[in-house]
This record gives structure tokens, sequence and C-alpha cells, in this order.
């Protein structure tokens, strides 16, 4: 047994082929796990951190709620108890709880005594020098005062401060971070340019309402104020009127602190009221504050800022979370009721997206790198186990195709590569023997052949020579008697001699052409580059010469150029053109067309035509599908045709329909660019 050399591991074999398939599988199945993967991991991590700001926001708002229903509850209790001591009161005049707390200074307003007054922990008393003191006033003053001075201290850890005021401008306070406020007030202090005695006087008793951010001018500090107005009548009287006011106030900066520092990383928060009035906003504080607080959303001429004020106004719930409208930001939302504030984080969509992305981008490596992994692994096994024995049998097949049948594979193998290789061994014992067979047959064939062209050429030779002699004397002595007796047979006998005459002229007709389709069976094959269009004029120049009373249009495509024998070429035109001239002779205006296809020609005409179910029929020996007396002819042209399309590997065939003409095709096997 001869050693044979592993082939290599080629692209374009089975192994290889079986690699890139699979690889391609692999990659497809890697391709959609990865995106399935990467789908459902950012997807959850989406869903994740949205879930966490949802929840980071729902914190806010219930926090900062709570804060702001803080507020709400510590003045509602502080106006309960204010309205039970003035109802304790009766109609009493405390006048002289009034003048222990509060004298009159040198400004001519009535203020808390400095002499023991510390304002980090003592409520302050301001009255202007113009305001009247009478019964209702001393009685509020009083009562306000007795229960700041209880409450306030006690709400420091949430609140500022905790003050009573009026539209008289009186003024009641707690405010350890401002202790000098009280003493410092100018004597032309007054409430009633401020926003706070506005929202006051427009308040409905038992509400809690807000203010935007002003800028208190006794302090200087940027407050937001929670105003809860009061209303009562006076000492002795029924009618209920305005009776003043009690507040909270949060700083700006608390504010600001408190919005600035809460918040995710990467994010921000915005405050604002329901009216767009902006609250604070960290690149923004400057225009708050120069605005004296009126600074609205509609200011700041920031359309992502539009945006923020618009999903916080469509926003379902106190806690939301809403994607802007181009898709870059996510708006976290906390609604605060009672103000109608809204804070909102605003969350660039990267600092959602990142996590994901950067998990997708593992997870596309990972990916990535098991493909790469399960190829190699791959490789090796299709190498080992497909590449080399199958190499190994396709070398042995090419040695035997080059005529060396001593090699043997191995044989061993018990899978499917060792039965191909034992097939392949029995295949190559056959094929030799067949060879042999094959070997003997065909000289037994070409020995037979040979004598049988002989035979056919001596029949041919016998038939022109034996049969022509007998022909020629008939057709001769019918001239003779025609010509010599003519005048002494009667009509019948000259239909009966017209008859011998024409039927020994067809019978010359059949033996040329019996002739000339043996001639074409045994005829050497000589290709040519023939100019089809050249020859086929001449034939027409030929018939218009033999029946020259015929109108017939020929159109012939120019510079139709075929490889074939240019005899048999000449061949094939004469029967087609003959025959297209032939049965255009009852058509009125007869049209010829020889038109060029690839490796061939097709005759067209206009004539007679066929029926459609015997054109399988046409090009057989014999055949006729016009009767002799329409149409003359042997029935024997169309299968010469026939015999030099399949001479030079190439076929015919026939369209057509009664009455409608008919197409003949015929290639030459070999297409000749034009």
């Amino acid at each position: 047994m001869l050693a044979l050399v592993p082939m290599p591991f080629r692209s374009s074999s089975l192994a290889g082929t079986a690699l890139r398939q699979m690889g391609l599988r692999l990659l497809v199945v890697t391709a959609v796990v990865t995106v399935l993967s990467w789908w459902h991991v950012a997807g959850t991590l989406r869903a994740q951190a949205i879930e966490h700001v949802r929840q980071t926001v729902a914190l806010r708002s219930a926090r900062e709620r709570t804060r702001f229903d803080l507020a709400r509850d510590n003045l509602l209790a502080w106006a309960k108890e204010w309205d039970r001591q003035l109802d304790r009161l009766g109609d009493g005049d405390p006048v002289e709880r009034f003048n222990s707390q509060v004298i009159t200074w040198g400004d001519g307003t009535r203020r808390t005594p400095l002499a023991g007054f510390d304002g980090k922990y003592d409520t302050g008393v301001f009255l202007r020098a113009d305001l009247t003191v009478d019964q209702d006033v001393r009685r509020r003053v009083v009562v306000a005062k007795s229960l700041i001075e209880r409450w306030g201290p006690a709400w420091l850890n949430r609140f500022t401060d905790l003050w009573y005021g009026s539209d008289e401008s009186i003024l009641v306070l707690f405010w350890p971070d401002y202790a000098t406020y009280v003493p410092n007030l100018p004597a032309t202090h007054s409430m009633q340019p401020e926003e706070y005695l506005a929202v006051a006087k427009a308040g409905v008793p038992g509400r809690v309402d807000w203010t935007g951010v002003y800028l208190d001018p006794p302090s200087q500090a940027w407050l937001v104020s929670s105003i809860l107005p009061l209303h009562r009548p006076p000492a002795g009287g029924r009618t209920s009127r305005f009776a003043g006011f009690v507040s909270h106030d949060l700083t700006l900066n608390d504010l600001i602190d408190r919005t600035h520092e809460d918040h995710l990383p990467g994010t921000y928060n915005v405050l604002f009221r329901l009216d767009g009035r902006l609250l604070a906003h960290p690149k923004l504080t400057a225009r708050i504050q120069a605005s004296k607080g009126a600074f609205t959303i509609a200011d700041a001429k920031d359309p992502l800022l539009d945006q923020v004020a618009a999903a916080a106004r469509i926003a379902t719930t106190d806690a939301d979370v809403v994607e802007s409208a181009d898709g870059k930001h996510l708006f976290g939302i906390a609604r605060i009721p009672g103000p109608e504030w809204f804070v909102v984080t605003v969350i660039p969509r990267e600092v959602i997206e990142s996590p994901a992305n950067a998990t997708a981008r593992w997870i596309l490596f990972l990916g990535v790198a098991s493909l790469v992994i399960e190829m190699l692994m791959l490789w090796t096994v299709l190498r080992r186990q497909v590449a080399e024995p199958l190499g190994q049998i396709d070398e042995a097949a090419g040695r035997i195709a080059g005529g060396d049948r001593r090699l043997r594979l191995d044989v061993g193998r018990q899978d499917e590569i060792g039965r191909l290789a034992r097939s392949f061994d029995a295949m190559v014992a056959a094929v030799s023997e067949r060879d042999a067979a094959l070997e003997r047959r065909v000289a037994e064939r070409t020995a037979e052949l040979a004598a049988a062209l002989a035979e056919l050429e001596s029949f041919s030779y016998s038939v022109s020579h034996d049969l022509r002699a007998p022909l020629r004397a008939i057709s001769g002595f019918g001239d003779i008697l025609e010509e010599d007796h003519g005048a002494h047979l009667d009509a019948e006998g000259r239909r009966v001699l017209g008859v011998v005459r024409g039927e020994a002229r067809r019978m010359g007709e059949l033996i040329d052409d019996l002739l000339g389709l043996a001639k074409v069976s045994r005829s050497p094959l000589d290709r040519q580059l023939v100019d089809v269009a050249a020859m086929a004029q001449a034939v027409i120049e030929q018939l218009r010469r033999q029946d020259p009373g015929r109108q017939v249009e020929v159109l012939i495509d120019p510079g139709i150029q075929l490889s074939a024998d240019p005899g048999m070429v000449r061949i094939v035109l004469d029967n087609l053109l003959g025959n297209a001239w032939k049965y255009t002779s009852r058509s009125p205006r007869p049209v010829i067309t020889v038109r060029a296809i690839p490796g061939g020609i097709a005759v067209e005409d206009n004539g007679a035509g066929f029926d459609p179910a015997s054109a399988g029929r046409l090009f057989q020996p014999f055949t006729r599908l016009h009767r002799a007396e329409e149409f003359p002819g042997t029935g024997i042209g169309l299968a010469i045709v026939a015999r030099i399309a399949a001479r030079h590997g190439g076929a015919v065939s026939a369209e057509g329909r009664t009455g409608e003409g008919a197409r003949m095709t015929v290639t030459f096997g070999a297409v000749v660019p034009v």
C-alpha cells in the first residue's frame, strides 16, 4: 500500500465548507444570544435604575411632603390654640400683660424692652408708631406672644422661625438666627408691599399657602413662607374678619442645600412652583435672587427646563418618572401637594444607559471569545477527523483518474470515513474491470460502425446508380410518348401519362433527399466562422430567380455569424427558407424573417402554419402536415435539418398555428458573439 500525504485544510474542502457553515450558524446563535442577553440585561438594569429613581423620588416626595404637612399641622394647631386662648379671654382686655411686654421706644414704635431681651431665646414684638393700640390689638398680641414663646423653641428642629403678622404691620417673632431682628427694625417698617401679606389676605381660613422666594428687607435673607390666615371677630363683635396670619419660614439656603445636595450621581434637581416660578436651580440661583423671587421657567429660555415643567404638569402621581420629549433625559418628578411645588431630578439618559452598555460590552466580549474557542475546537476536530481522511481519498481519486489504480486506502476505521474508504477500494476494483469490458465493447462497436458506414455508402451508390437508370428510362420514354404519340391519346391517356412523369420526377427528388440525409450523417464536420446573413441573402436571391413572379418581403438580421460547417449551414438555409417561401405562397402579403438567436438562427413566416399538436413530428423523415396538392415536397428536408443540428451538438424546435405562420429555430452548439 502506497503512503498518501495528508491534503491541506482548504477552504474549498468539505471540512472547510462545514467549518464555514457551522461558524456562520455559531455566529448567528452567538449574535442572537448576545443581543437577547444585552437586551435582557440592559432592560433589567434600565428598569432597575428607573425603579431606583422612582423610589428615590417617592422618598423625597414623602419626606418633603412630611415637612410641609408638618408646617401645615403646626400652623393649624397654633391657630386653633390661638382661637381658644382668645375665647378664654372673653371680652377682657389684658392691658397689664401687654404693658409688661411692650414699651414705647424713642422713635414712637412699641417694641419688646431691650432690658433682658435675647433674641436667640426670647420672642420679640413690633408695632408701628402710627398704629392705634386698642383692646383687639392687645388681645391678639398677648395671645400670639404667649403661644410663640411656648411653641417656637419646640419647632426649631424643623423650622427656622415662628411668627405672627397682620395688615397693621404687627409683628410677633421668634427667630434665633436673627436675634436682633425686632430691635433693628426701622420705625417705618411695613408689611403692605410684601407677598406674604397678599397671600395671607387672599387665603382661605384653615388652608396653608406658600409664597415664592422673596427677599426679606430687614434680615436681607431669601425666604419662602408658609402662611395660614387667621379670621375671627374682634372683642365684643360678631362679624369675623381678617385678624392676621401665622407663619413658618424656610430660608433659600436651606432650600438650595436640600435641592442641590440631595441628588443621584450625575443628576441635578430643580425646584419650582405650579405657576412656573423657579425656586431653586443649581445654575440659576443668582438670577432667581436678582428677580426678587419673580423668576419663572419661561424667563430662563431653556428648552430642557420647559420640558421639565411640561412633564411635571402631566405627571399622574406624586412620584413619577417621565421621559423627555427628545428621549435624552429622564425626569424624576416629586410633587409636594401642599404648596403645589415640584422637585424634579433631571437624569441624562447616559447615566441610565452606561451601566447597561458596560455590561453589554462584557457580554459581547464573552460571546466573541466563546465563538473563537468553539471555532478552534471545531476546526481541530474537522481537520483530524474529516479533512485529512477525505484529503487522502481526494488524492487517491486524482491518481486513479491519472491511471494509477494501485492505491489502497486505510480501511481500518469503523466510522463513515472507513466505510467510504472500503467502498472506494471496491469501486476502484469494479471500475478497473468495467473499463476493460468497455474497451472490448468499444472495439467491437467501432468495427461494427465501420462496416455499417461502408454498407451505407455502398447502398447510397447503389441507389444512385441502380434506381436512377430506370427512372431516367421511364421519364425519357414518357417524354417520347408525349412528343410522338400525344396527339393520338385521349384526355384520360394524357392525364395518366402526366401522372407517370410527375411520379418519376418525385421519385428522383426522394432519392436525392435520401442521399442528402445519408451524406450529412457521414460527411466530416468542418467548423468555420460562417456569415449566415450573406448566405441567407444568397438563398433568397436564388428563390427569387426561380419564382420571379412572387413579391415576398424578406427581413434578415445584419451580421449573423455562426461557428458551423458552411456546407451544412447552406443545406439548413435551403430547407428552412425554401419551406418558408413555399408555405407563404397563398399569403396576401408574405413576410419571411431570419433572426439571430444565441448559438443559432430562427426563420419565421406568416404562411400556412401548422397544428401545434403536430410540432413533435415535423422533424421525422417522410412527415408531411399538408397535402401534396396544396404544397409539394418529400418530408425529408426538416429531418435533414434536425440531423445537421444534432451533428453540431445543437437542437431544433418548431412553433406555429394553422393559418398564422411558423417559427423554426436551429442551434449549432457553439455561441459566437456578434
